[in-house]
């Protein structure tokens, strides 16, 4: 939280939230947007019944919350906080009932005064990703997911334009408007108005699980998740270790990969691979020829694959070659127990 310690921090933090509101918009076709902006006006609203003010004040301050404190604890060097969806995902249901509820019942006027509202600070919103985060996101290579509802908005799935997707939320969000001025006066059109709604959320979903997976095999291949897996080629009772230094990515996969045994963790930087390791999974310094990746490898480990796009070297102990070296915890944790020490007696001091 030391991103709030300053007046610059907390304007970053803000901005970063809106980008945050702007994506539950965007995610829920204007509906939730429409629920947000209305339980602000439930709280500052004369002669809203409490229990109704309590809810508003609950749900618009735990959305503030959500919103605030992601960005706050990940820092400006995760660049997914600008325009990531997942925080708010939760809210999304909240406020799109809301939003449901006030495009069948209320008013004329108060809806397009909510739905103004909404249409104006999502384009700032919009404007502040584009200024920050980018006019144009990626969503290939596993980021599919995280940007899949710019892809359907945009129906591009290599590169989502900001202003475009921000664009087509607010045409949708007029067709909602638009249906629900018509069902004032004829009731059926609110089965149409959930009816359409229902298809483009429908339409959503299958353009997500069809071009997700697709992108996500194509981007797996690309790193070498099953390669890397396959290149130690475990016989039974082989171990096998991963380095911390390897992405996260890989290493989970290797966790489902490698069936044969546990993938046993370790940190290159204070440790060495467990002695009985016979294949051991090192990450590809960049810049650096291969055998950086273990420049202290003992006598008898060999390179046998490597991949420079994933970013990992797989070593493998040469047959005949005698296991030596142990887990050197030692190291770690006598940095550590220095760390301690020198504190314990900095307090001892009179």
């Amino acid at each position: 939280m030391s991103t709030l310690e300053s007046a610059y921090g907390v304007i970053h933090v803000a901005e970063i939230a809106g980008g945050q509101l702007w994506r539950l918009v965007l995610d829920s076709w204007g509906i939730a947007g429409i629920g947000l902006v209305a339980a602000v006006a439930a709280i500052v609203r004369r002669g809203v019944p409490a229990d109704l003010r309590v809810m508003a004040c609950l749900s618009v301050g735990v959305t503030a919350g959500i919103a605030f404190a992601a960005p706050a604890a990940l820092g400006p060097t995760e660049p997914l906080t600008w325009v990531s969806g997942r925080y708010l995902d939760g809210m999304i249901v909240t406020f799109f009932l809301v939003g449901g509820v006030v495009l069948l019942r209320a008013a004329a006027r108060p809806m397009l005064v909510t739905a103004a509202c909404v249409a104006g600070l999502t384009v700032i919103a919009a404007v502040t990703v584009a200024v920050y985060a980018g006019s144009s996101l990626p969503t290939e290579r596993g980021r599919v997911f995280k940007y899949g509802v710019l892809g359907v908005l945009t129906q591009n799935w290599s590169h989502a334009r900001v202003l475009a997707a921000t664009a087509a939320a607010l045409v949708l969000l007029l067709l909602w408007v638009y249906i629900a001025l018509l069902a004032h006066h004829v009731r059926a059109l609110a089965c149409v108005l959930g009816a359409t709604v229902a298809a483009v959320t429908l339409v959503a979903a299958v353009q997500l699980t069809t071009r997700g997976p697709q992108a996500d095999s194509a981007w797996a291949h690309a790193i070498g998740v099953q390669e890397m897996a396959a290149a130690g080629q475990l016989k039974p009772g082989e171990q096998i270790a991963d380095a911390s230094d390897v992405s996260g990515v890989l290493r989970i996969a290797q966790a489902f990969e490698v069936t044969s045994t546990l993938v046993q963790p370790f940190n290159p930087y204070c440790q060495s691979p467990p002695a009985d390791a016979t294949v051991v999974d090192m990450g590809w310094p960049v810049g650096q020829p291969v055998h950086a990746s273990w420049s202290d490898a003992p006598a008898g480990w060999r390179v046998v694959a490597a991949n420079r796009y994933g970013g990992w070297v797989v070593w493998r102990r040469s047959a005949g070659t005698v296991a030596s070296g142990i887990i050197q915890f030692d190291r770690c944790k006598s940095r550590h127990q220095r760390v301690s020490i020198a504190g314990f007696l900095s307090l001892a001091k009179p």
